[in-house]
């Protein structure tokens, strides 16, 4: 490393690396900034920050007696919600799909985090 170009190329590397690290702490949707920031209700004492995350493939939405009770689909916004106690499944997460009232399962495989939002006590 004590040649200018080892140097160079270490300085490279890590400008790279640091760009990546930033790239996933903030990350981007096709039409910009993954924050919802137009759709945040306040920061009022009833507000919680939740995930959101856009489906990457069709799927089931399922109850936690494991019945299908709707579906998911390539583009739609999955939205975290307060999951209930128990926790039936080890790889699905509890939410609703951004203008759906019906809650559920969703297979962790086909979601991609895009940010998060704050939402008032119902969602």
């Amino acid at each position: 490393l004590r040649s200018p170009a080892a140097l160079g190329a270490l300085a490279g590397a890590a400008a790279l690396c640091v760009a990546g690290a930033l790239a996933l702490a903030w990350p981007q949707t096709p039409h910009g900034s993954a924050g919802t920031h137009a759709d945040k209700p306040g920061n009022g004492p009833s507000c919680r920050t939740t995930r959101v995350y856009r489906v990457l493939e069709d799927g089931d939405i399922l109850d936690s007696a494991r019945h299908d009770i709707g579906d998911v689909h390539a583009d739609d916004v999955f939205r975290l919600d307060r999951a209930p106690t128990t926790r039936p499944y080890r790889f699905r997460d509890y939410g609703h799909v951004a203008g759906s009232r019906t809650k559920g399962y969703v297979d962790q495989a086909k979601l991609k985090a895009i940010g998060s939002r704050c939402v008032d006590d119902d969602g």
